[in-house]
This record gives structure tokens, sequence and C-alpha cells, in this order.
């Protein structure tokens, strides 16, 4: 099944939702097609996901330039989108190849606008007051994005972030913990105070839904739990998110050993990945010095402004 765009743009093609036709595709193109590979892995979809693709399904092999993305519109308020582009790999490609592939990205937005949010107005996971015409779209290569501006879809953008990929065979032992520290896992009563430490939109709903590791202090109570002081999570696309350490705590090493035990238990399979601001040199160290993490390329969670179609 395709969605008709118009004439100007190519014809974009509906997908299973499980993403079992874009798969093999998008291993063959690893590490950059690594954000939408995982979100297409997860098994968290609703009823209101789709996956939409610049080529057909029955297709062996996929041309050149090709597009593909996965959306659900009801997860307004957070991460709506994963967009992928040959144009991410592309090496001194020619001038048609460029211009086919900056047009199967603007049909993949049009495509997904003229899949609407029927059916999820007034769904209680859609975010409350969310604007439909304002797509927000996450890990947005620095190519893609360009490509947006250049056609006046950006709405607004986050700052730059450094995408880190990481081979977990070649991940450092993780290191113990301080005497008396546990591990755990965040509990929904942690929700709260999770949310309180981070500036991402994200709802319990979501957090319910992510692996996740929290370390706990030594107890002053036999009769009581404590809070955690440190926790991490891999999102909805298997990337770290939300690695926090309380101040007071900081510089014992709980973060490595946070990361190394969420990508060696729960992790895809080899790669891992990560997104940090670029200013955030205390996660950049560790992600560099600490897990031997090689830098990528740079992303962006942007906010696409759909009535500019």
């Amino acid at each position: 099944m395709s969605l008709a765009t118009n004439s100007k743009t190519p014809r974009i093609y509906i997908h299973d939702t499980t993403g079992i036709t874009l798969l093999p595709h998008l291993q063959a193109l690893l590490p950059n097609s690594l954000p939408l590979l995982r979100r297409l892995q997860s098994p968290h979809r609703t009823r209101h996901s789709r996956v939409l693709a610049s080529f057909p399904p029955a297709s062996g092999t996929p041309p050149k330039c090709c597009a593909a993305a996965y959306v659900d519109r009801s997860r307004a308020a957070e991460t709506e989108a994963w967009i992928f582009s040959s144009l991410e790999v592309a090496r001194g490609g020619s001038s048609e190849e460029q211009w086919e592939a900056e047009e199967q990205i603007v049909g993949l937005v049009r495509g997904i606008k003229r899949l609407g949010v029927e059916g999820c107005e007034g769904d209680d996971e859609r975010g409350e007051g969310s604007d439909p015409d304002i797509l927000l779209v996450g890990s947005v290569h620095e190519r893609v994005l360009r490509v947006l501006k250049s056609r006046g879809l950006v709405h607004a953008q986050t700052g730059r972030h450094v995408k880190y990929v990481f081979n977990v065979a070649d991940l450092p032992p993780q290191p113990p913990l301080p005497t008396g520290f546990q591990f755990t896992v965040v509990e929904p009563a942690d929700y709260a105070l999770v949310l309180s430490r981070t500036h991402i939109p994200r709802k319990p709903r979501t957090l319910k839904l992510l692996r996740s590791i929290a370390i706990t202090p030594p107890s002053s109570s036999a009769s009581s739990s404590p809070q955690p002081v440190s926790w991490g999570f891999l999102g909805l696309d298997a990337s770290l998110t939300s690695l926090h350490v309380e101040e007071e705590y900081r510089g014992l090493g709980l973060a490595k050993a946070m990361v190394v035990k969420l990508f060696r238990e729960f992790g895809a399979d080899e790669l891992a990945h990560a997104d940090v601001e670029e200013e955030n040199k205390g996660s950049r160290g560790l992600c560099e010095k600490g897990l031997g993490g090689r830098e990528g390329w740079m992303d962006y969670w942007v906010w696409v402004d759909l009535k500019e179609l």
C-alpha cells in the first residue's frame, strides 16, 4: 500500500509495523541506521504506529537512494518519529542522487502529514493540547536537518548532540560498586524524582516501558528502601537516555557501572548508542574514555512544521 503525496515528490509506501521488510536493508547501512533499526526492533508499539519507506515492501534490494521512517502520532509531547535517509551515508554522490535523496525526505514528511492524527485525538496516549501540525522527530542526522531547514520545515530544534556508537563486546569490565551500594531498577514510585532531574519531555507511561538500572546507597534503616541516587534507561530506540547521578554521589564510578550493565544485559546486539549534548563534557568523557565509544555524527531533536507542506 502506498500514500499518494503529489506529483512533485516520490511515492511513499506503507510497510508492516514490525519493520520486517526494512530490517535487512537497515542492517546493511549500519551504524547510521542504528536509531531507526533499534526503534523497529523494539516490541513497544501502539495501534497508531506506522512504518513508511520510499520503496515498496516487496523490494529485494532497495535503490541506492532510499529513506524510511517509524511514526506514532499518539506519542505527542515525546518523540513521535525516527527518520533514516541514505543521504546520511552518501559519499560523493551525483547532484541527481542528492536531489533524489532530499525529495525522499520531504516525501516521507509529507506522507506522515497525510497519515494525520485521526484516532489519536482524545486518545489518553496523545499529549493533551498537542498541535497536530507539529511533529517531533528524534535523533535527526545533521544532513537530514539541513534538508528540512532548506525547505522551511523546521519549527524548532535542540542544540547539537554527539552520537556515540559502542561495540558491546569491547566495553570495559563492569566496575564494582562501592560498599553498601546496590543495583536495582527504577520503580514507578521513583518516576517523579527521575522526571524532576531532566529537561527531556517524557511521561511516566513511557518510563514504564523502558529497561532501567538504578543504584541505591547504603540504607540507614532496615525497615525502608533507600531512594536511588543514580539511574539510566534504554530508550525506545535502545539509546542510553536520562543517565543521572545525584551530585553528592558523583566521582564514585556509578555512571560507568550502570551503563556497562545496561548495554550488556539489555542491549539488542553488538552495537549500542547514545546521544550526548555537545557541551556536556562529563558525559562525553564517560562515553569516550570510560566506555570506549566512538564519535559518529551530530544529531538533533527537531519539531517539524507540517503546515509548511
